[in-house]
């Protein structure tokens, strides 16, 4: 996680990661860097566990409004699996503003 680190730090000024674990690994890592989150770098994830709580830093997070996203998540696999198209769904999300992210502009 740390060259993860090294590399968002050089390119970018906010990252979205797909859970609150890998958002509060990589919490860590930047912290363990010198770098500020969220004043030098916000960090988002989505879904909301025991991780967006466990650091000195609480993570903000997208939160599914309606608990869908597994459901529709295997539905359309086992439909890809079957050979069956696609195509892209909308899910509702709030934003859960907790401390991980600032504007830097």
């Amino acid at each position: 996680m740390g060259q993860i680190a090294d590399s968002l730090r050089e390119k970018c000024s906010a990252v979205i990661c797909q859970n609150d674990e890998i958002a509060f690994l990589l919490l860590r890592a930047l912290q363990a860097r010198g770098c500020m989150v969220p004043q030098e770098m916000s960090v988002l994830c989505f879904e909301e566990s025991y991780y967006s709580e466990a650091g000195r830093v609480p993570l903000s997070v997208l939160a599914s409004l309606d608990g869908r996203i597994g459901t529709v998540a295997a539905e359309k696999l086992l439909r890809m699996i079957g050979r069956s198209p696609e195509s892209s769904v909308r899910l509702n999300w709030r934003l859960v503003e907790k401390g991980s992210v600032s504007y830097l502009g």
